[in-house]
């Protein structure tokens, strides 16, 4: 019977310590994804911000911009718009998230972040991304990249064989 007792005890032990590391590594990974993270000059990982400018562009803004064409060459999608100051006033916000579907998944916004009022509304741009920021090591022609423009409602996804459709 005394065999018995301390087999129970480590057994106990051992589970609380599981939970407990358990329970404080959620709490970890809670707290990393409210910090924004840049990756680069043009992209920011940050769920925050992705949910905070997708619910604002509702109402649209005056600096609105339209997003005209998807193109993925090798590991960079170019996003081309008509409208804004410049391509350096564009902003890509990843929510931080890969769906690992089939094919993957990736949603980005696209948002411009300038303070001049002046901007054109027919003046077009190029914006760049590097995709290793985003996929690493996985290949980006196996992923659908769903871009959602931040300053009014227009959705488009680049597919994995090229198309881009509107959503």
């Amino acid at each position: 019977m005394r065999t018995q007792l301390p087999i129970r005890s480590i057994t106990f032990l051992l589970l609380s310590v599981y939970t407990v590391i358990s329970l404080a590594s959620c709490e970890k990974s809670e707290i990393n994804d409210k910090i924004d993270k840049a990756l680069e000059v043009n992209l920011l990982k940050s769920a925050v911000k992705y949910n905070d400018v997708l619910a604002k562009r509702e109402s649209g803004t005056d600096q609105s911009f339209s997003i005209e064409g998807l193109k993925r060459e090798g590991d960079v999608l170019k996003i081309s718009v008509k409208g804004g100051c410049s391509s350096d006033a564009f902003k890509i916000i990843w929510d931080g998230y890969i769906m690992f579907s089939y094919p993957g998944q990736v949603r980005l916004l696209l948002n411009h972040e300038s303070k001049n009022s002046g901007c054109s509304t027919t003046d077009n741009f190029v914006v760049v991304v590097n995709l290793t920021k985003i996929l690493g090591t996985h290949n980006p022609s196996g992923f659908i990249f769903h871009i959602a423009n931040g300053s009014i409602k227009q959705d488009k996804s680049l597919n994995p064989n090229g198309v881009v459709s509107s959503n």
